[in-house]
Formats: C-alpha cells, structure tokens, sequence
C-alpha cells in the first residue's frame, strides 16, 4: 500500500522519508539528520562522521549536539542544505537563562560560537525569521529539520500519546528542546506531516498553528534545516539509528 494512502493524506507536498527512531535523549536531531540524508555514499558515512564530530577533543559536541552541529555533518557528507535562524552566526545569550542550556551553555558557547564563525557553514546560514508562507515554500524544496519546544507540540492523529515519549527530557523545565522533521503540508486543512524521532515509525499530523507555536517559542532561535537534493522512495520500512557510544 502506497503509504499516502494508508494516512489520506491530501498533500500538496509529501515527502517520503524513511522513519528513524533515536536511541537516546540526546540524538534526536542526529535522527533527524539520518531520516532527511537519502544519499548511500552519505549514508554510509554518516556514523563515522558523528562519531568523530561527537568525541573530538575539546570540540566534540558530545550529548548535546546543536543546530549548527547538524549542519556541519550535513556538510561533511556534501549533501546540500540551508540553515534559517533569528538568531544570525552567533549565539543568542539569552539562551542561558533557559534552565535546558544553563547547565551545558558555557561549555557549549566557543564550539557553536566557531562552527557559526567557519566560513564553509556560514556560505548557508540565513539568518532572519520564516512566516508561515516562507515556511511551507522552503517545505517544497526539501524536508525540514526544524527544533521545537515539545511542551507546544501536539500530534492530532496520535492524541493518547500526550506527548510523552522516553526520550528526550526532564519535562519539568518550562522549555523543551525536540527536533523533527517535517515532510508534508495540506492547504486545504493546513495540515503539517511530520516524524518524531522520540516514537516508532509513524507519521505524525499537527495544525500549522500549533506546529508555529512550537517553532517560535522562546528557546528555539526559530532553528530550520532545509535539506535539499535527496531522493526518497516510497517505503514504509522502518530504521533504527545505530548506537554511537
């Protein structure tokens, strides 16, 4: 069965990529990265360069892997992205004050603070802020790894999960850091389509209201990753992301 109908999905834009579960609290985003990279050469790639980016040295993102860290493996896999985020090449201090960065955001600022200043990974940082129809156009360009603040999302189509999966957080800090990746859109509902890395294969819907409000929140740097040039086949396999120890 084609997977768009198995959901009725009425897309205008869909795209099909395979589902990948994280296996820890941490690698959300690296999940996030796995399900949007189609590329085999890239692929296969994929975990020696996170295992090496994750472990370096005093520059290894270790369990906290930011935004600009995605970008950097998407980088070193040549596969082809742009990155949007308010707050431009630097860090927003004010992330600090948000008891989910205030335990690592020390440790955290030089690394991010240089990869934002590396003039390969700036060549694609667009700094400013998408509307909702900037949003959905970039969606017809590609998949969307996109961070949101988990307390403001909510699945329509997966109710009983409320959202709490075993992954992810100490849900209570007011703000909660996710990534997901957003695959499709309905105009006519303003259906968002969408993977959770945090649960099992499964296609997950929201209203584009609630899907804004959780990309907007205060915490998120409105952080987007469009990736673009990959190819997705229709599947409805399941994979799971291997253990990088």
């Amino acid at each position: 069965m084609h997977i768009m109908d198995e959901i009725n999905v009425q897309a205008e834009v869909f795209h099909n990529v395979p589902h990948v579960q994280q296996q820890h609290e941490w690698d959300c985003g690296i999940a996030s990265v796995a399900m949007t990279v189609s590329n085999q050469i890239a692929k296969g790639n994929l975990e020696t360069v996170v295992t090496k980016l994750k472990n370096e040295p005093n520059e290894g993102f270790g369990q906290r892997p930011w935004t600009i860290d995605l970008c950097h493996i998407l980088s070193l896999l040549n596969v082809s992205y742009k990155y949007f985020t308010a707050s431009g090449a630097d860090v927003n201090p004010n992330l600090y004050k948000l008891q989910y960065y205030t335990k690592s955001f020390k440790q955290d600022e030089s690394r991010v603070r240089a990869l934002l200043s590396n003039s390969k990974l700036q060549a694609d940082i667009w700094e400013g802020s998408l509307n909702s129809l900037e949003f959905v156009q970039c969606l017809k360009r590609g998949p969307l790894i996109v961070l949101v603040d988990a307390n403001k999302l909510e699945c329509k189509r997966h109710q009983s999960l409320r959202w709490r999966p075993k992954f992810c957080w100490n849900w209570n800090t007011s703000f909660l850091g996710h990534y997901i990746v957003i695959i499709g859109h309905s105009p006519k509902t303003n259906v968002i389509y969408y993977r959770n890395p945090s649960v099992t294969n499964r296609i997950c819907e929201t209203s584009l209201q609630i899907l804004n409000e959780a990309r907007l929140a205060i915490g998120t740097d409105e952080d987007i990753i469009l990736v673009e040039g990959q190819t997705y086949e229709i599947s409805t396999s399941s994979m799971i992301l291997a253990t990088l120890s």
